[in-house]
């Protein structure tokens, strides 16, 4: 500073915004040249992380590599080491628009809670969720526009998506390259998730996309699946073979009576309606030119309310309310899934009769309300 300007002997004086002032638990700096915010905090007190540990991210105007967490609007990188009743990281009535990747991701952190966000034109995912050893929330927010998945979850213990609304997501023109990443939500690697009451509207591939755990997966067979009471239509806009709510059963074999005991999996209560089905790119015509009447191959439209593909099983499916053209296959496809009905004490009852697959698979007509209108 100038020599006009030094105080005078005797004055008080006040240094403010440099990093080396920060010594004190809950004091922070933002580097807006790095674009990265700094936090002090004091390992030793309830609720901190330990030193090190963690850091906040701002968005880069340079871009950079697929998936690196300086594209995001706004990116925490925790420790996976931390125990999962260390801390929660909270994110709450933030606006991100124009993130180059995820508008937010958070990455290892014992807990996380996203609340009343919105975000706008997000490059990647609108919200990005991995490896959380607790609790990872995502309530009350609204996700518009997003290249990819509205919400993206992998790697999670306990799942809660609730009360968020998810408009447009999965926008191809914006793609760095294609893949499935085009759902309202898509989830993976979890042990227990909830999904209820989201408003799910234009998703480039599924409204909601799961996979279950593998059958080496120690989770394989209690996995705990909730998808209830949510409004979900005009989705597979950019792709066919497709559904409202897909699930991949990774091709776990046999029956689940057993497992069925200890796993919780229900799809109840949502309102479906509008399937699309994009089939530009499709093969669209068999060998000699004509179309074929077959149910099978990619030139047939394949869209459904409820997908369970790839094995998945042992789903109570009840009290969905579908409308619209699922044409050929009908609105519930299930690849090679046993087990699949209005209820575990309809299966049992089906199970003490010594019937199976033709006993408790037409009640699904009759516990779900289907209609043809638009």
């Amino acid at each position: 500073m100038p020599a006009s300007s030094l105080p005078i002997p005797g004055f008080g004086f006040l240094l403010v915004n440099s990093l080396s002032f920060l010594d004190s638990h809950g004091e922070w700096y933002f580097d807006r040249g790095s674009r990265i915010l700094y936090l002090a905090w004091d390992a030793a007190m309830a609720g901190s992380p330990s030193a090190d540990s963690a850091s906040l991210v701002f968005a880069s105007a340079k871009g950079g590599e697929y998936f690196t967490h300086a594209d995001a609007g706004l990116s925490f990188w925790g420790n996976a080491a931390e125990k999962a009743d260390r801390y929660k990281l909270s994110i709450s009535n933030l606006t991100i628009v124009r993130s180059a990747g995820h508008a937010i991701r958070t990455y290892r952190a014992p807990n996380v809670s996203v609340t009343d966000v919105r975000v706008n034109q997000s490059g990647q995912s609108g919200i990005a969720v991995g490896e959380i050893g607790g609790r990872a929330e995502v309530l009350r927010s609204t996700i518009l526009n997003s290249a990819s998945n509205g919400i993206f979850v992998s790697l999670s213990s306990e799942v809660v998506l609730h009360d968020n609304k998810i408009f447009d997501s999965g926008q191809l023109a914006n793609q760095e390259q294609f893949g499935m990443d085009m759902n309202g939500v898509r989830a993976g690697s979890f042990a227990r998730i909830s999904i209820a009451r989201n408003e799910i509207v234009g998703s480039g591939y599924a409204g909601v996309m799961l996979s279950e755990p593998a059958a080496g997966d120690a989770l394989a067979y209690s996995v705990g699946i909730d998808v209830s009471g949510n409004k979900i239509s005009a989705f597979c806009k950019m792709l066919n073979d497709c559904g409202a709510i897909y699930i991949n059963g990774r091709q776990k074999t046999g029956d689940v009576p057993s497992a069925a005991e200890r796993s919780v999996k229900r799809i109840i209560g949502n309102e479906i309606k509008s399937p699309i089905g994009n089939m530009d790119g499709a093969p669209g015509r068999a060998e000699g030119g004509e179309f074929s009447n077959a149910k099978n191959g990619a030139f047939v439209r394949m869209l459904g309310a409820v997908y369970l593909d790839h094995r998945a099983g042992g789903y109570d499916i009840a009290d969905n309310r579908i409308t619209g053209d699922y044409q050929p296959y009908g609105w519930r496809i299930f690849n090679k899934g046993v087990q699949n009905s209005c209820s575990r004490a309809l299966i049992k009852e089906c199970s003490t009769k010594g019937e199976g697959y033709s006993c408790y698979t037409p009640h699904l007509e009759a516990c779900n309300s289907f209609s043809t209108s638009r």
